[in-house]
């Protein structure tokens, strides 16, 4: 039988197991709404419920691999929360584990080995580089895809350096056979231990058996703590010295003598497979393969600093408690204390073996000095460039990308710091962690896309030369970037140059490139990387309003305004840098925002997009006729299919005076047919108009268009409303909550771009939105600004507005329990419109539970729905002590 989680993921619990753990079951399930596979993990709810912590390990795996994003870690996709059962959605990997390769094959070819080890070596420097430590490495966790590619997986005990720790105080989780003696010992563990675990598997792959092969836990603790490693070599003689030496080097019990950093054994593995000749067993073009595609991957240097909490101290000496859990691979699952030192965990271990009738001599810890031909990269700095030797004419790069890039994301390409045709670079690479940080992973729904990439070298190009913008365009899978960042760091900072490449994006674009790159083109100074940011997204600024997106433009606004303020250095000199200087001030300083856009229209008075950004400034300043004027000169000098200095006139610009006609938002529908803002403002205007049949063709328009924000869900809703459909009013709610958890969304963009003259015709969506997050007294408040303030000059509100203001203010007075202040509330609102069969429902609810006559408002609710009707036979029928404060809530129960 089908189970269905999310509204999305179907699985069958009985059928579609495809792995069970100590913490929970996996299934595979299929995403509904695209027909992919997914994989789904259960947490098991007996854990739950004797264990609550696992809920926050279960949490933490979601978030470590939401971080990660990286090729060779399993990507997770979702989570989900149903009926208190807790669910992890990750893509689904179909080519078993590496345990069941590992089985299949014993013991497995070098050439595999080092296709496999080098691929966990990259992700597992991505884990350390961002403070993740896996803390569960083994085969089983291991996955592997169909191309034979592995994907690490199950970070659900992983320790996160800037989260609080959730093993419980004396406890430490872990598999045995995997476990490094530090952790046994019950000592801090930090990456050093995921080296030991990986020097594990190397060596289980390698030799076909495990260094520890013992068959009971006392003697596989006491092995793992004492005996030395067998020597590789001496099991199988083929295998490369220095790759016998490297694993050696891993398996030191002494983490202080052990190698220190996974990038260096990613490093030296890259060395033993250049070094390999035809006494290996790897081939010629095996080996030309993995030279190529991982070139270059260890550049980056994991941080050595990692902060480790320190285990609380106990002075009591007990005995230390093991709980067992066993996995479907026979692996064990252990829960060890930590309350036990080192001499104290040999010598129960040696009690035990004694006991046992098993004596063994303890043979003496191996030299934890370095094998002498073992040679160990010294890490780069990342704060000097790099010299070019990274560079590899006749490789092909690989670009570095969080996920695909749509057709309507506006994907960045960060370039190498000294070589353009060097991939990889420490520099880069830090550029590109740090960006997808703070303008992807931090952003909701972002639609910015970062990348890193370096074009071909020049004899693999079709024009000698620098790179063409045809070059770079083809980027990234020809991901086609409208921006690239060239970093150079040098010791006061880091030095980036912001350019314009590509603007076949921007599909509503008719300026000429020339006239955009003038305004984006910067050098810029900054400390740290993500500085970069707010110069990154004023650029973005500039493109949308090139392409005539005000709601991108507005929602760019928005993330400028949530961003740190910069503090770089514009260096450029040019008309590009008022340009910057005005967005980055636009919400923090008008008045020199203003002499910046001022600036700037003086240098090239002919540029028709400053004439709208000082428009949009006098909008907030509400200079009306500077406004008007500022955009019509942006009309007249702009291109004639340019629809930005119209969208601002009919879509913020109508309350302080501006004219606005249907013609002029038709006529921006006819320029953008794609845009569902367009529709949606078409729909806006006609619902003021009292024209629901139009509004609803627009709104169904823009939906089609699947909208980023919540703003046209208001809006339906209220047509839901006012047709009495008081069900799909409830549905179309619930879906607007589960797709935008935050109903303020909209109305900040459109608050953060207009500032105190936001139009009165829009501030129904934040009324609306407050009632809904039930901050009714914000309800009054802004109410009563709007209903006894007088309107601009010229301007008056439409009495569809006034009475849905009005019954809004209402159901807030109610919700509160100031039910006269609600009856007069909707009175006032039966004023301007009689015919708002609402008003009349809401009237009467309070009038029946005062005992008053409520036959006339009854009759005028009568007939315009079957729901309306027997919502009223039900007011009739019953008596209750709340009235109308209960009336919302019935509406938006399932939210």
């Amino acid at each position: 039988m089908k189970h269905r989680i999310g509204d999305r993921y179907e699985f069958d619990r009985a059928a579609d197991i495809i792995g069970r753990g100590g913490m929970g079951t996996v299934y595979k399930g299929i995403d509904t709404t695209n027909g992919q596979a997914v994989a789904i993990k259960q947490l098991k709810p007996d854990i739950i419920e004797d264990n609550p912590d696992f809920v926050e390990r279960f949490n933490r795996e979601a978030e470590a691999l939401r971080r990660l994003n990286h090729p060779n870690i399993v990507a997770a996709l979702d989570t989900i929360i149903d009926d208190n059962a807790y669910f992890l959605v990750m893509e689904y990997v179909g080519g078993g584990s590496l345990w069941d390769e590992m089985q299949n094959t014993k013991p497995m070819s070098i050439a595999r080995v080092l296709q496999i080890a080098l691929d966990l070596s990259d992700a597992l420097t991505r884990a350390h580089r961002l403070k993740i430590i896996h803390r569960d490495l083994k085969p089983a966790n291991i996955l592997i895809a169909e191309d034979g590619t592995p994907r690490l997986t199950d970070f659900g005990v992983a320790q996160i350096q800037d989260k609080t720790r959730v093993t419980r105080t004396g406890t430490m989780v872990g598999t045995l056979a995997y476990l490094a003696p530090e952790a046994l010992n019950g000592e801090p563990t930090d990456e050093r231990a995921d080296i030991w675990a990986f020097g594990i598997m190397l060596y289980e792959m390698l030799a076909g058996r495990s260094p520890f092969p013992e068959d009971n836990t006392t003697a596989l603790i006491t092995a793992i703590l004492t005996r030395p490693i067998p020597k590789l070599n001496e099991l199988r003689p083929d295998i490369p010295p220095a790759l016998a030496n490297l694993v050696e080097q891993m398996l030191i019990k002494e983490p202080e003598d052990r190698i220190d950093s996974i990038r260096k054994v990613g490093s030296e593995l890259e060395d033993i497979i250049r070094r390999s000749d035809s006494k290996t067993d790897i081939p010629s073009d095996v080996r030309r393969k993995i030279v190529v595609e991982h070139s270059t991957r260890f550049d980056t240097p994991t941080p050595s600093a990692i902060d480790i909490s320190k285990p609380v101290s106990s002075s009591s000496m007990t005995k230390p408690q093991m709980s067992m859990v066993k996995t479907d691979t026979g692996e064990e699952y252990l829960l060890v204390s930590k309350n036990m030192a080192t001499r104290v965990w040999v010598i129960i271990g040696l009690l035990l073996i004694i006991a046992a009738g098993v004596i063994t001599v303890i043979a003496t810890r191996p030299s934890a000095e370095p094998t002498s031909d073992v040679v160990i990269n010294t890490p780069p700095n990342d704060n000097q460039p790099q010299a070019t030797s990274d560079n590899q004419p006749n490789q092909p790069p690989q670009a570095l990308m969080t996920a695909p890039i749509g057709d309507l994301d506006y994907p960045i390409l960060i370039l190498p710091g000294i070589s353009p045709e060097t991939l990889n670079s420490p520099l880069q690479r830090t550029i590109y962690t740090d960006l997808v940080t703070v303008l992807e992973e931090n952003i909701h729904r972002s639609p910015i896309r970062i990348f890193a990439d370096a074009p071909p070298p020049a004899n693999q190009r079709e024009t000698s030369g620098p790179p063409t913008i045809e070059d770079l365009a083809r980027l990234g899978n020809n991901a086609r970037a409208l921006l690239m960042v060239r970093p150079v760091q040098r010791q006061d900072g880091l030095y980036a140059n912001i350019e314009l490449v590509d603007t076949s994006r921007l599909t509503y674009n008719h300026f000429e490139r020339a006239v955009i790159s003038r305004l984006i083109s910067i050098e810029v100074l900054v400390e740290r990387p993500a500085d970069l940011a707010p110069y990154l997204t004023s650029a973005l600024l500039i493109l949308y309003s090139a392409d005539g997106n005000l709601f991108e433009f507005m929602r760019t606004l928005t993330i400028l305004a949530d961003l740190p303020p910069a503090t770089g250095q514009i260096l450029s000199t040019g008309i590009s840098k008022p340009v910057y200087d005005y967005f980055l001030l636009f919400n923090t300083n008008e008045d020199n925002a203003m002499l910046s856009i001022n600036n700037a229209i003086n240098r090239d008075g002919g540029n028709p997009l400053l004439f709208t950004y000082r428009g949009l400034l006098h909008i907030r300043k509400l200079a009306n006729e500077s406004a008007n004027s500022d955009l019509l000169t942006a009309k007249r000098l702009g291109p004639d299919e340019w629809a930005f200095p119209l969208y601002i006139t009919t879509g913020l610009a109508n309350s302080v005076g501006l004219s606005v006609t249907i013609d002029t938002i038709d006529t921006i529908v006819a320029m953008r047919p794609d845009d569902w803002f367009a529709h949606f403002a078409r729909a806006h205007f006609a619902y003021l108009d009292n024209d629901l049949a139009t509004t609803r063709i627009y709104l169904d328009m823009a939906l089609e268009k699947s909208p980023p924000t919540n703003l046209p869900y208001f809006l339906i809703s209220l047509v839901a409303l006012r047709e009495g459909n008081l069900t799909d009013s409830r549905a179309i709610l619930y879906d607007m909550l589960r797709r935008y958890p935050n109903p303020m969304m909209s109305y900040r963009v459109l608050y953060i771009t207009m500032g105190e003259a936001v139009t009165q015709s829009s501030m129904i969506y934040g009324t609306y939105a407050n009632l809904l997050i039930g901050q009714y007294e914000r309800v009054i408040e802004t109410s009563d600004v709007l209903l006894n303030s007088a309107p601009p000059p010229g301007v008056a509100l439409p009495y569809l507005y006034v009475s849905d203001v009005l019954m809004i203010r209402g159901l807030a007075q109610c919700s509160l329990g100031r039910y006269d202040d609600a009856l007069q509330t909707f009175s006032q609102g039966l004023l301007v419109n009689r015919d708002n069969a609402m008003l009349h429902l809401l009237r009467a609810d309070i009038l029946l539970t005062n005992g008053k006559d409520a036959s006339a408002d009854i009759e005028a609710a009568m007939g315009l729905s079957d729901e309306m009707d027997a919502y009223v036979a039900q007011l009739t029928e019953s008596t209750q002590d709340e009235p109308c404060g209960t009336f919302f809530d019935a509406v938006i129960a399932e939210s």
